[in-house]
């Protein structure tokens, strides 16, 4: 009786080494090969195979570095039925690359559920010998394997720490070399021109993060992908460049304990420090995901991020009209030893008056202050940063957050985010609804014009309407995902700031870790000519407004969560004492 025969093929493009050589249809040419001349040159019927495609073949995709293989396993509960009696693979590697699969498989052949399990170059049979020499090519194919790995992975380590890109380069980059080892990223001609400019135009100030987006639209921004395709940046490509230390011209490296550090890289830095952090302050001020920075932050650059005059104003790009911004300036005025005579320098020198030398009795003075910017170009009632200072730590001191008063404000987060979560969903249902009603549509024109000889130009017509309408709908469905991501890093972030601030407000903490919080508190610090006054984002203008810190009482209906809970109006409910609740969010 001939022999039957089951076939498998696998590939993977998770492993590294499942190149093109091993993809499915070079396999299956292979195979169809070997069979040909098996049948060309075997005479004996006893050892002919017999084999059916539609039957007795077995392939996926999927890596063997681990069990669990769906069509291997059933491959293997078919063959322990005794239905075969020979195994083909084109190489063994192909049959299992762990140890239990290894197992496995010689198993088959130890209670002889297989007569043969082969190769296109090798073939083991149910003797002890043979048994042997396939359970160690197994594990020599697995030997090798892991250790290609660990090779490879010991290699890219070596690269990173050499400040290498060993993955694939962002926005504004683009991966060079085909070689291992040695590729190197440059930049992407006009595209990182381009993508510079979206970083100068965010650190003016005026673009969020969607406006920016829309920007690298018309900028003709693209982002590299997979064959060589070019795509327009999504939001969240742009709000993750944003934070990205990589256009500092940094790698990151992360050691086997999983922590981080930054190191150069070989790759062209697209901004300079100044301006990365800039970009942070901003960020964090629009209530977006940023890095937090090494250093203590410089309370010069968060007063300019958020100081406006109260007195002046300007028209911006738009013509809409918004408060002027204010000049920081730094002067050092000297008082001289001997004349007692005031004058301003950057740099130490003679006394104007007496040319007295500088020396160790004068007197050294820095003035730092932020004036008033009108504009015909004058200078007008400047105000010192020591009183500035002093003025926002006593406005720090009037927030203190207590732990009820969090949960309410985390629960007033969540039930914002629901609701918006709850929308979304409504719209993207309906959205859906409409796609597959036009991919049906469009489905019946093709059929419409395939049956019908020539085709008329109606149908033709058609077919562009429909699938200009479908590319409309599938652009609002991204957008609207878009969205939706940004909705929830934002009230992600807030929630990060609420929690930061219930840890670090309060009257017993010093003002200097109070400032990385400043930028996420405050929407603007305004200058008049006798005052300034500081405008709090929500939720916390809410909070020094009112003094609120956590006060008692009775229980009532709430819609703090959910709109069956019970409670009055005005209260919510947490695992702490019950607390005042007000509208922060409206």
């Amino acid at each position: 009786m001939a022999l039957r025969l089951a076939v498998y093929l696998r590939k993977s493009s998770k492993d590294r080494e499942d190149k093109q050589a091993h993809s499915i249809e070079r396999q299956r040419r292979d195979i169809d090969d070997y069979l040909e001349k098996h049948e060309k040159f075997e005479d004996n019927p006893l050892k002919k195979l017999i084999f059916n495609s539609d039957n007795d073949l077995f392939y996926e995709d999927a890596s063997a570095k681990f069990p669990g293989r769906e069509r291997f396993n059933q491959m293997v509960n078919i063959i322990q039925k005794r239905k075969y009696d020979v195994l083909l693979c084109t190489d063994f590697s192909r049959l299992s690359r762990n140890a239990i699969d290894n197992g496995v498989v010689v198993q088959l052949l130890e209670d002889c559920h297989l007569k043969e399990i082969r190769s296109l170059d090798k073939a083991f049979t149910t003797s002890p010998t043979d048994i042997f020499m396939l359970s160690m090519l197994l594990m020599i194919s697995k030997y090798e394997n892991d250790q290609r790995a660990l090779n490879t992975s010991s290699g890219m380590s070596n690269r990173r720490a050499s400040g290498a890109t060993t993955f694939k380069a962002p926005m504004g980059y683009i991966n060079c070399g085909e070689e291992k080892g040695k590729r190197w990223v440059e930049s992407d001609g006009e595209n990182f021109i381009k993508v510079r400019r979206l970083w100068e135009l965010f650190l003016m100030g005026t673009y969020t993060v969607e406006a920016l987006k829309n920007e690298a639209v018309i900028l003709g921004v693209t982002v590299l992908r997979s064959k060589g395709k070019r795509f327009s940046p999504t939001l969240s490509t742009i709000r993750n460049m944003l934070s990205n230390r990589y256009y500092l011209g940094e790698i990151k490296q992360t050691d086997k304990n999983g922590f981080e550090t930054w190191i150069k890289g070989q790759h062209e830095a697209m901004v300079d420090l100044d301006e990365f952090e800039k970009i942070q302050y901003i960020l964090q001020k629009s209530g977006y995901k940023h890095i937090k920075l090494d250093r203590a932050p410089n309370i010069i650059e968060i007063i300019k991020a958020i100081a406006v005059s109260g007195v002046y104003s300007i028209k911006d790009s738009t013509g809409h009209t918004r408060p002027a911004s204010l000049l920081y300036e730094n002067k050092t005025r000297y008082i001289c030893s001997q004349c007692k005579y005031r004058f301003s320098s950057n740099k130490p020198k003679s006394c104007p008056k007496c040319n007295t030398e500088f020396n160790k009795s004068t007197k050294v003075l820095v003035d730092e202050r932020f004036s008033h910017y009108t504009q015909d170009r004058k200078k007008k009632d400047s105000v010192k940063v020591s009183v500035i200072i002093d003025f926002l730590e006593r406005e720090l001191m009037k927030l203190t957050i207590s732990e009820g008063l969090f949960q309410v404000l985390r629960k007033q987060l969540y039930t914002l985010w629901l609701e918006k979560h709850k929308t979304v969903g409504e719209s993207r249902k309906k959205l859906k609804v409409t796609i597959e009603k036009l991919e049906e549509e469009r489905g019946d024109l093709y059929r419409k014009k395939f049956v019908e000889e020539g085709s008329s130009n109606d149908v033709k017509f058609a077919i562009k309407s429909v699938e200009k309408e479908l590319g409309e709908q599938e652009q609002l469905l991204e957008d609207l995902k878009e969205k939706h991501e940004e909705d929830f890093d934002r009230a992600w972030q807030s929630l990060q700031v609420l929690r930061d601030a219930k840890e670090i407000l309060g009257s017993k903490i010093e003002f200097e870790p109070k400032k990385r919080l400043l930028l996420s508190l405050v929407s603007s610090l305004v200058f008049y000519k006798d005052k300034i006054e500081v405008i709090w984002q929500k939720p916390f203008d809410v909070l020094v407004k009112k003094g609120i810190d956590k006060t008692a009482g009775s229980a009532g209906p709430t819609k703090c969560l959910d709109k069956n809970l019970f409670g009055s109006p005005d209260w919510a409910r947490t695992n702490d004492l019950p607390v005042t609740l007000i509208s922060m969010f409206p």
